[in-house]
């Protein structure tokens, strides 16, 4: 018997995530996928979403588009949250009127770095930056208008492609610069297609879930540690890179100390196993190797 067929547009699709996701869904089919960059569709305009969603009969739209640059949002906090925000609002509100699931990602930027345990879903947020209060903003956007919403907050994103810390400290290794990386902040690195996959069999179990769920690779680490794991993978040189406190880096936009996320509840709820940071960052550097 044939599966049921699920219609998926996917905005931000030329982005890290959302190439994970066209891959993901894209080469299953389960899933009749629609992929939607910056150049194709205005995500800020209720128009012009609700017409693409009608036009190719979506039942299921994966918002995978933001504004990422943490210091950046610094110096252009209205640009940050047009994307995180006013454009979260805008597709919520056309998904609710035409009871199309939104799936939205967030950050583990929303929390302040004060906790000494895993954050739950729970938790109380307070970001400490620009970018941070977006993505927070456009959570409680999603949510407010479009309570069926599922919101995934996931950290330390990377892939094969686009711009990410694992790319770069790669590209740096092998042309054999030195480095100089932050080693007093912890967090949970998530590899884009791990993340992808989760979604993609929690859309096909069924599952009517909503709100917010944690979602990153499993184990903590900090960006000093992470670098000289790629070191390692890549058999580099791990001298050439040097520890430093976040005193000692020059940054616009204030990070948490410590912001690793408790995956307990995406796991139990949908049954998913979720790989260590170890075992995707290996298959990465594979890659750009």
């Amino acid at each position: 018997m044939r599966s049921t067929m699920h219609r998926v547009l996917i905005t931000g699709a030329n982005g890290q995530l959302g190439r994970a996701f066209v891959s993901s869904l894209g080469n299953d089919d389960t899933f009749d996928v629609y992929a939607c960059g910056h150049s194709d569709l205005d995500i800020c305009n209720e128009t012009a979403v609700s017409r693409i969603l009608a036009d190719f009969r979506i039942d299921i739209l994966v918002n995978c588009a933001a504004y990422t640059a943490v210091d950046a949002a610094e110096d252009y906090p209205q640009e940050a949250d047009a994307v995180n925000r006013q454009a979260v609002a805008a597709m919520a509100c056309v998904c609710q009127r035409r009871d199309v699931k939104l799936i939205h990602f967030s950050t583990d930027y929303v929390f302040d770095g004060q906790s000494r345990r895993p954050y739950l879903e729970t938790d109380a947020p307070a970001p400490l930056n620009a970018y941070g209060r977006s993505k927070l903003a456009g959570e409680t956007a999603a949510l407010s208008i479009c309570p069926n919403a599922l919101v995934i907050r996931t950290a330390g994103v990377y892939a094969a492609w686009g711009h990410n810390f694992v790319r770069t400290i790669y590209g740096k290794l092998k042309d054999h610069k030195p480095l100089r990386i932050v080693a007093d902040q912890l967090m949970s690195p998530t590899e884009a297609t791990t993340l992808a996959g989760a979604v993609r069999d929690i859309i096909i179990s069924g599952k009517k879930a909503a709100g917010i769920f944690n979602y990153a690779n499993r184990g903590e680490i900090s960006w000093y540690d992470l670098a000289t794991a790629i070191a390692r993978i890549g058999g580099f040189d791990e001298s050439s890179i040097t520890p430093i406190t976040t005193a000692e880096y020059p940054a616009k936009a204030v990070r948490p100390a410590y912001s690793v996320l408790d995956t307990s509840l995406i796991r139990r709820t949908f049954g998913i196993k979720i790989p260590d940071w170890q075992s995707a960052l290996c298959r990465v550097v594979q890659q750009l190797q």
